[in-house]
């Protein structure tokens, strides 16, 4: 599990960052997806462009406030 891999603790932590070049989106969407299943709410949102996950992976709304483009997956 990637918040093992990590040193995550699952009762510990209330915000995780991700800072850096490469991989950031992948590793933030995978991580959100295993803390979905152990039963976490997860919240992820970002000050730059990210990549929309594959359909099905989150159930999220990106509202884009700037360009007037809104994307809703579930």
């Amino acid at each position: 599990m990637l918040h093992e891999a990590l040193g995550i603790s699952m009762h510990k932590h209330a915000v995780i960052a991700f800072v850096g070049g490469g991989g950031k989106t992948t590793a933030m969407f995978r991580l959100a997806h295993e803390l979905k299943a152990e039963g976490k709410r997860v919240l992820v949102t970002a000050t730059t462009n990210i990549g929309v996950p594959e359909p099905g992976q989150c159930d999220i709304a990106m509202l884009d406030l700037i360009g007037g483009h809104n994307t809703y997956l579930s």
